[in-house]
C-alpha cells in the first residue's frame, strides 16, 4: 500500500508543477521520481500478483510518453545559448550536428 501512496502523490506532484505551475525543469526530476516508484511498485506488486503487475504496464507507458512530453518541451523552452551548452557537455559541436555526426 505504501508503493501504491507513493506513485500516487509523485504523480499528482508532477501534474502540479508541469501542468499547474508550468515548472518544466522540475517537473523532469518530479516524473523520474514518479517513474522510479512505478517501477518499485510494479516490482512489489509482481511478487504479491503478477496479473496485477501487468495491469500497471500502461502506467508505465504513460509514464514514459509524460517524460518525453516534459524534456522536450524543456528543450524548446532553453534559449540558443544554454543549447549549445548542453550539446558542447553531451560532446556535440556544431559541425557535427550540420552533418548529421555526432
Amino acid at each position: 500500500m505504501r508503493q501504491y501512496l507513493v506513485q500516487l502523490a509523485l504523480g499528482d506532484e508532477w501534474h502540479r508543477v508541469f501542468l499547474g505551475e508550468k515548472r518544466v525543469g522540475l517537473g523532469i526530476v518530479v516524473i523520474f521520481c514518479y517513474f522510479i516508484a512505478l517501477i518499485w511498485m510494479v516490482c512489489t506488486t509482481f511478487t504479491i500478483q503478477a496479473g496485477a503487475a501487468f495491469l500497471l504496464i500502461p502506467s508505465i507507458l504513460a509514464a514514459m510518453i509524460s517524460a518525453w512530453m516534459n524534456v522536450i518541451v524543456f528543450w524548446n523552452r532553453m534559449g540558443n545559448k544554454e543549447r549549445r551548452a548542453a550539446m558542447n557537455a553531451m560532446g556535440w559541436n556544431d559541425h557535427d550536428m550540420a552533418r548529421g555526426r555526432r
